[in-house]
């Protein structure tokens, strides 16, 4: 820290702040000072990083952000543990939580009318679950073969799920409807962390309303949402309650085609996630194909992905 010229600036004292109209004020100087001797360093290291920042600042030519100091203290203190705690990249045990579930259902659907306008109906699932909970170590090995690894550490199991639904229908076109899903909150093996750490996983039971409206025989507009905020795997603290709104088009009642979008306003960190399928009707078979691709999109090993993507495949029969 005691070279100026470490940060480009060789010509920077170390012995007092210099000052530049067009960079750190003198308060600024004075606040960086007090909280990089209280670090730890020594005065001449603290004036001349403070001299450079103030020089690199004016030399830019852009006016510096009111956040400055506090960017500038966040930085310092980084860097000042990097310098002060002796350890390597090799030695850094910071790791990547890889947590997930792969869910299949094999639902037995039964509904029926309680008036001509009213009906209830539900899901016994058999529910199959591969649930992935591992750790990735960030410095010390490969992303691409950590991920690899991560991906064929898992627990299956199964248990059963039930789902309750009613809908009542206003008129020919209008129709409101109220699910329960996995009301019994099924739960699935997981290898746990650590000893004594959680070994299992718990779908929790999730409950969403909805409206349909047939403005033609072959269109529906459907407005749906969460009524609560869901647990995730993501973690404790990140929740899920989603908006969604779509449009299906039944041709000739074999083929449905369907898009639309939906939004977490449980969280800000995901955009609009936009929602495309399609379904096909054969006699007594129904094949039915989702997918959801987020507008947002984060960056892996210099690689982009989308935040959030979801594929759906679901095959009924009906007798």
């Amino acid at each position: 820290f005691a070279a100026p010229a470490n940060y480009g600036c060789p010509a920077c004292s170390t012995a007092a702040l210099e000052g530049t109209a067009a960079g750190l004020s003198t308060t600024q100087e004075t606040e960086l000072n007090t909280y990089l001797t209280g670090l730890g360093w020594t005065s001449a290291q603290s004036i001349g990083f403070i001299n450079a920042l103030d020089n690199g600042i004016t030399a830019s030519g852009v006016a510096a952000p009111a956040e400055i100091v506090s960017y500038t203290e966040t930085v310092a203190g980084l860097a000042t543990v990097a310098a002060t705690a002796g350890g390597t990249f090799a030695n850094n045990s910071s790791r990547l939580l890889f947590k997930g579930a792969f869910i299949t259902e094999v639902p037995f659907t039964y509904g029926h009318p309680i008036s001509p306008d009213l009906a209830i109906g539900g899901n016994i699932k058999l529910l199959k679950a591969r649930v992935y909970n591992s750790k990735i170590d960030i410095f010390n090995t490969d992303f691409g073969d950590a991920l690899s690894a991560a991906t064929k550490s898992y627990k299956e199991s199964q248990a059963f799920g039930l789902d309750l639904g009613v809908m009542y229908r206003f008129g020919d076109n209008l129709r409101l409807g109220l699910v329960g899903r996995n009301i019994n909150s099924p739960s699935f093996e997981m290898t746990p962390l650590v000893a004594g750490d959680e070994d299992s996983f718990k779908e929790r039971a999730q409950y969403r309303a909805g409206v349909a409206y047939k403005p033609l025989s072959f269109v529906t507009l459907a407005l749906d949402m969460d009524l609560t905020k869901n647990d995730t795997t993501v973690g404790a603290g990140y929740k899920s309650q989603n908006l969604g709104a779509g449009a299906e088009f039944n041709i000739f009642k074999i083929l449905q085609l369907r898009a639309g979008a939906y939004k977490n306003i449980a969280e800000s960190d995901i955009g609009l996630v936009y929602t495309v399928g399609g379904g096909l009707n054969l006699w007594l078979v129904n094949v039915d194909l989702g997918a959801s691709l987020s507008s947002s999109r984060t960056s892996i090993d210099g690689n982009e992905f989308p935040e959030e993507i979801k594929a759906e495949l679901a095959v009924s029969a009906l007798f």
